[in-house]
């Protein structure tokens, strides 16, 4: 209820006991507008008291009482105690959950994206020939020179070295082998033969595993190991490093780099392994056609490939027709430096 009260009752009322008395505001008649009787109400349910939402409203100037708040009247009172209820009611809490639970959905899909952004990144990552995260890798030179170097993977094998040998010797031709440590070590008499032939040897780890999810510990023997058996065996030249299926990720790289060690990869590659047998004339055509200045192919000619063994002299063959020269991965880089 309202009340109409002169400027001397307003006074008058101001002055009585805190447990009645009136708030508002006059206006320019000096009448009370929004007037009140104001009581304090100790007994508000704990509901109400619990919320705190109890708050000034056109009834009431913020006016409190021992600590507790205080009622302009049951009007009031019932507003913001509704207000409060409304908050507490089981629709509310509903739509609480629900947004929630939207907010959740959003976060872990949200979440699922990441994790198959980066999941596709490091499958991709993994095999890159032209990219690694840590040190210095080579997938080709960029050169106006016809040169191009000539590498082979994996081996020795003491079966197929002769073939793979006379193939380079009768052409004046020099190759980079990036051997197996395990198979330098089981083929002593083909390693000695590569190494007479004046050859570049490169590290292809000891074991030709994946070195993509391996630990430093494992890096650092696979790396270590066949270093010290292709020294063993007489070789004083450069070794730079070739991963098995260009496989990396962090521990090599890093391993790499902190050691001052190169990774080369390729940039031709035409054997199809997914088939059971290719020929040696699609290996062949598959090589030059990719080729150009400042290439490194890529041959793995060992364990009774024979379709690439004898691909070998007629790659070599027909890019010397065009006017290509064969040098070592080394000489490659170090030209172009």
């Amino acid at each position: 209820m309202h009340a109409s009260l002169s400027k001397e009752r307003l006074v008058a009322l101001q002055k009585e006991s805190p447990k009645n008395r009136t708030s508002g505001a006059l206006n320019h008649d000096g009448c009370a507008i929004g007037l009140a009787p104001i009581t304090c109400d100790c007994r508000i349910s704990p509901l109400s008291r619990q919320c705190g939402q109890l708050k000034r409203s056109r009834f009431v100037d913020n006016v409190t009482c021992d600590g507790h708040p205080v009622v302009a009247s049951a009007r009031t009172a019932a507003i913001d105690q509704n207000v409060c209820m409304s908050r507490h009611s089981p629709r509310s809490r509903r739509t609480l959950t629900g947004s929630r639970r939207k907010r959740r959905t959003v976060v872990l899909a949200a979440l699922v994206v990441v994790a198959m952004a980066l999941g596709f990144g490091t499958y991709r990552l993994i095999p890159s020939r032209t990219t690694q995260l840590a040190g210095e890798l080579v997938q080709r030179v960029e050169t106006a020179e016809r040169i191009v170097a000539l590498t082979f993977d994996d081996g020795p094998t003491a079966a197929d070295a002769d073939a793979v040998l006379e193939a380079l010797a009768q052409r004046g031709v020099v190759a980079t082998f990036y051997l197996n440590g395990q198979d330098i070590e089981a083929n002593p008499e083909a390693m000695q033969a590569i190494i007479a032939g004046g050859h570049e040897i490169g590290n292809h780890t000891w074991s030709h595993r994946s070195m993509a999810f391996v630990t430093s510990d494992t890096v650092a023997e696979e790396v270590e190991s066949t270093d010290a058996a292709i020294r063993a065996a007489g070789y004083e030249g450069p070794i730079t490093f070739r991963p098995p299926y260009g496989n990396k990720l962090l521990t090599l790289p890093l391993y790499l780099a902190q050691h001052d060690r190169l990774t080369v990869t390729w940039d031709v590659s035409s054997e199809d392994f997914s088939v059971a047998r290719q020929s040696s004339s699609e290996i062949v055509d598959g090589t030059v056609e990719m080729t150009s200045p400042g290439s490194i192919i890529l041959l793995h000619p060992w364990f009774g490939r024979t379709s690439t063994q004898q691909a070998i002299g007629e790659v070599i063959d027909l890019l010397q027709a065009q006017g290509y020269r064969f040098v070592t991965v080394s000489a490659l880089i170090d030209g172009q430096r």
